[in-house]
């Protein structure tokens, strides 16, 4: 088994091996008034290698459908990838390990120590509580800047 790693693809979606991936779930403390916790639900059927949209236009969201024939998606500049994190969060409570977690109509946020990398291997980030682009307008790609707010982005469309 290789190590787990996100690599961004130039131009296309997200390819991710081996880190297992869950959306992010605001649930009552213990069913007591106290503070909401975030929980990772498991997404079910998910393999060892898969493609996660970056544009914000896959039928299959939040998978990207033009993969693995490399259909291009959208155009970005080469170079482009690589600029710096524009937040950091929290990770999901009780969650050890590496994780990617699905923010409704939001980014993708890993966390863990998954390294993040260009298609080439050369390393992008660490990955350590970092939220990635999901809707295909952020000016920090691969990073969320929180365009999917302006764009009105969602998961379902």
């Amino acid at each position: 088994m290789h190590a787990p790693r996100v690599r961004v693809i130039e131009g296309g979606p997200l390819v991710v091996e081996n880190v297992p991936l869950a959306r992010v779930v605001k649930t009552k403390s213990d069913g007591t008034d106290g503070p909401p916790r975030w929980m990772p639900a498991p997404v079910e059927g998910v393999g060892d290698v898969y493609a996660l949209c970056r544009c914000g236009r896959s039928g299959a969201k939040p998978f990207c459908d033009r993969w693995p024939d490399r259909l291009p998606c959208f155009d970005e500049p080469p170079g482009a990838i690589g600029a710096s994190p524009v937040f950091t969060w929290r990770q999901p409570d009780d969650v050890h390990g590496p994780l990617l977690s699905l923010k409704s109509n939001g980014p993708l946020r890993v966390s863990g120590g998954v390294p993040i990398e260009r298609e080439d291997g050369s390393p992008v980030d660490p990955g350590e509580r970092v939220s990635l682009c999901r809707c295909g307008h952020s000016a920090a790609m691969p990073f969320c800047d929180s365009s999917h707010k302006i764009v009105g982005f969602r998961d379902d469309g």
